[in-house]
């Protein structure tokens, strides 16, 4: 029996170490991370201080965000962010010009900054220039930018403390100047700006409005101009606008005014809307995406194209999370495992490779806090923890010591020259002299290792004199040079080949 409990209790173990990231979230051009150990981490675009590091600095290393370990959720809107802690406390940084950190003021923050003292809050959804929370209790508040109606307080009046809007609330996302989300009766309401609202009208709604009658909604996520939602029976469903086919109805005609459903399929379990574009997973663990790939934000390769329906990202089947920010050029996973991944756009290196190049298709990112390993190679480099063996120079992750390997891999060259000299020829690559015809070979190594072989192909072509001794009478002409001699005497002939 005690044999059987240790087997297990190191199995159990093995499984938690390869755990990294529970929650991810993103806003315009950063990207936020909470570990299993309860630490928030962020990366990328910073000039209102949304990154909550403290400064106004975009970075592309992963930092830690203060040292509290309980982080529960986190999500970015364009430049703020907003979060809650595992004891239920809300708290908000970034730009506040709109009053959009609930703080009671327009001074922006670069840290975390708790929202009033209460310890009642469950989520938290990040609009444009406005953020929702509701309360353990289902209560719905509101503050930021108003000018829409998107708080759905009645008015248009900007707040900067939570505004209370009603109860019964289960979830919640907002956009661009729009309010969608779900009761716990089942029901979907929306408030905002005009015909995106989805009630199928044209005017703003300064209070929520029940988008038609079905009482069976699961989630809810609101884009830049577009909404995505899933029902209880795994349709997916959409409406907005729809100028790069990100409702995935095949076509990019004008948009939806009600949400309509997307393809037949019954087996989505959740959707998130970006700027423009749109990622869904489904129960079968597969990652789909539809909308504009300008910046290849769809993870569909090379192609920039922009895709009308749900297309399959790879064929991967163990994704577990996906996350996408309302006015995100970029996308980001997590597996079942823990792993994160990311793709798309990369100009302030929100990806988390430390670079600004995009990636094209799920990219494996190193676990924040790992260590950075830096190799240079000649030809190959095998890793002592994995055995795997690289041949081209990139970032790569260790999947046994999750450490983040940045390797340069240097290749072995050879060169060769064909020479034709006289008498003899000084080769650059060695100095060396040769005074005979041959072929040569010169071998130099680097710092890494490798080797460079230059083949030298040489004819050495050498001088000649020859002497002719002629009688003639009057006159002689010399057949070397084609000149006549009329007196006797030594001439010489010099040609040069």
């Amino acid at each position: 029996m005690k044999r059987i409990i240790t087997i297990l209790l190191v199995s159990l173990s093995l499984q938690l170490s390869a755990q990294c990231v529970q929650k991810a979230g993103a806003g315009s051009s950063c990207t936020f991370v909470i570990k299993s150990d309860g630490t928030l981490w962020a990366w990328g675009r910073n000039n209102y201080g949304q990154l909550g590091i403290g400064n106004t600095v975009n970075t592309p290393a992963k930092t830690q965000v203060g040292t509290a370990t309980n982080w529960q959720s986190i999500e970015g809107g364009q430049f703020h962010t907003v979060a809650i802690k595992a004891d239920g406390t809300l708290w908000t940084w970034g730009l506040n010009d709109n009053g959009q950190l609930g703080l009671g003021n327009t001074t922006n923050r670069t840290v975390p900054t708790q929202v009033s003292s209460s310890n009642i809050w469950s989520s938290v959804a990040a609009g444009y220039d406005h953020t929702v929370a509701i309360t353990n209790d289902g209560t719905m508040y509101a503050w930021g930018l108003n000018d829409h109606g998107q708080l759905g307080d009645g008015s248009r009046s900007n707040r900067s403390t939570p505004r209370l809007i009603g109860t019964g609330w289960k979830s919640v996302s907002a956009g661009n100047n729009i309010t969608i989300a779900v009761k716990t009766d089942g029901t979907l309401w929306g408030w905002g700006e005009g015909f995106l609202v989805g009630d199928g009208t044209d005017a703003d709604k300064t209070s929520p409005v029940q988008l038609g009658t079905a009482t069976n909604w699961k989630s809810v996520s609101r884009g830049v101009n577009h909404a995505l939602a899933v029902k209880t029976d795994g349709t997916l469903w959409a409406w907005g606008t729809n100028g790069r086919g990100q409702l995935g109805i095949g076509t990019t005609a004008a948009g939806n005014y009600t949400p309509t459903q997307v393809g037949t399929d019954t087996n989505w379990e959740s959707a998130k809307a970006g700027f423009f574009f749109s990622i869904g997973k489904k129960t079968d663990g597969t990652m789909w995406s539809w909308g504009e790939g300008t910046f290849n934000q769809l993870g569909q390769g090379a192609s920039t194209a922009n895709v009308l329906v749900p297309t399959q990202i790879g064929t991967q089947n163990d994704w577990h999370t996906i996350s996408v920010g309302t006015s995100s050029l970029f996308g980001a996973a997590i597996k079942n495992d823990g792993s994160f991944w990311t793709w798309g756009y990369n100009n302030y290196s929100q990806l988390g490779d430390g670079l600004t190049a995009r990636l094209l298709v799920p990219t494996l990112i190193a676990c924040p806090g790992s260590t950075i390993v830096t190799e240079t190679a000649c030809d190959s480099y095998t890793g002592a923890a994995t055995g795997i063996t690289y041949t081209t120079s990139g970032l790569y992750i260790d999947s046994v010591t999750s450490n983040e390997l940045h390797l340069t891999i240097n290749n072995s060259t050879t060169s060769s020259v064909t020479e034709t000299a006289c008498d003899s020829y000084t080769w650059a690559a060695n100095g060396t002299t040769y005074t005979t015809s041959g072929t040569y070979t010169h071998v130099t190594t680097n710092a890494s290792g490798c080797t460079n072989t230059a083949t030298l192909n040489l004819t050495i072509n050498n001088s000649t004199t020859s002497s002719v001794t002629e009688t003639a009478c009057d006159s002689y002409t010399w057949a070397a040079n084609g000149t006549t001699y009329t007196t006797s005497g030594t001439y010489t002939h010099v040609t040069t080949n």
